[in-house]
């Protein structure tokens, strides 16, 4: 069973669950005295005074190719070569595991951390995961000054914060507004559920579909319900073979070329606005 959990696991989901089509990765490799390595140092010295080892670790991934910031940025020709080759980045990893560009879902296979746990009997490991929750929520308080009960409160309470300036500065824009109506109006038109047409909303509508779906696939094979977290932390994903795999990829990537057919004069407006929205609150809670 594998499941998005702790602030490192949770930061590669961060950076490469946000690497599908449309999106840009921020650059990977953090500074030294950066708030991500504050962070994993003093939580190293939580867990060593709890009895141990954590080694502190920040997901490395490569700097954005130059067309993946023009998809991040709405380029509907460097958004479509991705979202027919990857879809929304959900799938793709598992069916095409030997793809660098895939993306997705080997996040923290290569934490020093997770080989350390690996040794561990059932009981060790949940005594290490139930201190480093514990070292978290101090270190959150400690280092970024936010009063958190658990690692999943934070992600909620920053996908709380994130939603909330996105629905502030961009869903009274109104030229986003009047795109942002004719892309849901083309989405039911191609019999998608549209539960919203706020430009904060619809921009992953479809992308959250497929996600969810993939959530409660995980949920089903490890025979418990969805987990109820707003973000995405804590949820359990499946495990599935690249054949297994092959046929959900096959229409995440239908889904996601409706999607960017209907969003194609909405995304090159709403995407520079939102990653600079991203980028203050990834500051804001120590993810820059």
């Amino acid at each position: 069973m594998t499941r998005y959990f702790g602030l490192s696991a949770a930061l590669a989901v961060v950076l490469l669950s946000g690497c599908e089509a449309g999106t840009t990765p921020p650059t990977a490799t953090p500074k030294p005295e950066s708030q991500r390595m504050k962070v994993e140092t003093a939580k190293a010295t939580c867990m060593k005074q709890r009895g141990f080892r954590y080694v502190p670790w920040i997901p490395k991934l490569p700097d954005p190719s130059p067309q993946e910031v023009r998809a991040g940025n709405g380029d509907h020709l460097a958004m479509l070569d991705q979202r027919q080759r990857y879809g929304f980045g959900i799938y793709s990893g598992y069916a095409l595991p030997d793809n660098p560009d895939a993306g997705g879902r080997k996040f923290g296979v290569d934490s020093p951390n997770n080989r350390y746990t690996a040794k561990m009997s059932q009981t060790q490991a949940q005594a290490f995961v139930e201190a480093e929750d514990a070292c978290f929520v101090k270190v959150a308080k400690d280092v970024l000054g936010k009063t958190v009960t658990s690692p999943g409160d934070f992600w909620d309470q920053y996908t709380r914060t994130r939603e909330a300036v996105a629905a502030r500065e961009l869903d009274g824009d109104t030229r986003l507004v009047e795109l942002a109506q004719a892309y849901g109006d083309c989405m039911k038109a191609k019999g998608y559920p549209v539960a919203s047409v706020r430009p904060s909303v619809i921009v992953t509508q479809a992308r959250d579909q497929v996600q969810e779906q993939f959530f409660d696939l995980g949920a089903r094979q490890n025979g418990e319900p969805a987990t109820e977290h707003e973000s995405d932390y804590g949820k359990s994903i499946p495990d599935l073979t690249p054949a297994e795999a092959a046929p959900y990829l096959a229409k995440e990537v239908r889904v996601a070329l409706d999607d960017l057919s209907c969003g194609k004069s909405f995304f090159p407006l709403y995407f520079p606005q939102q990653r600079r929205i991203q980028g203050r609150i990834s500051a804001e809670f120590g993810l820059d």
